[in-house]
């Protein structure tokens, strides 16, 4: 039980039927042998926004035009994430950084959100990187970028 509430506030990759939910915040992410494209057409109706967290890393997601696509990374130590082209993807409101006051202070924890809006049709790379990932920790290699690739219809 004491796990469940722990993880409760956990980001995930929600795209209706993938089945992929990230673990508890500070486990370490896993990265696919191969990039996964995920449809939207399949998985979602065309104008639900989809939610990206950390398991989508190194993944392709595929959007419509006028689609709302939301990033939740669990760590404030994120940089804002960017994308490669505003044409494709732009940003939709400023970057919001919630911090999660039960965790000791230095820790980083907490969420960091950022919404972009697919535009024309096109290929745009969702980027955010992190030197720490604590107070005073650096990040493993695996764990200091964060990049999805997004493919809008």
């Amino acid at each position: 039980m004491n796990t469940l509430r722990r993880c409760l506030g956990t980001a995930a990759l929600i795209v209706a039927g993938t089945g992929l939910i990230a673990g508890c915040a500070g486990a370490p992410a896993t990265t696919p042998a191969a990039p996964t494209t995920i449809p939207v057409s399949q998985t979602t109706p065309a104008m639900q926004p989809v939610a990206i967290a950390e398991p989508a890393n190194h993944t392709t997601v595929q959007v419509h035009a006028g689609q709302l696509v939301q990033l939740s990374l669990k760590s404030l130590y994120w940089s804002d994430p960017a994308s490669s082209s505003t044409g494709v993807l732009a940003a939709d409101g400023a970057v919001n950084r919630a911090p999660d006051h039960r965790c000791p202070m230095g820790g980083g924890c907490g969420t960091l959100t950022a919404r972009f809006r697919a535009g024309s049709p096109g290929t745009a790379q969702v980027t955010a990187h992190r030197s720490s990932c604590g107070e005073a920790m650096g990040c493993a290699a695996d764990q200091r970028d964060f990049t999805v690739t997004v493919v809008v219809t």
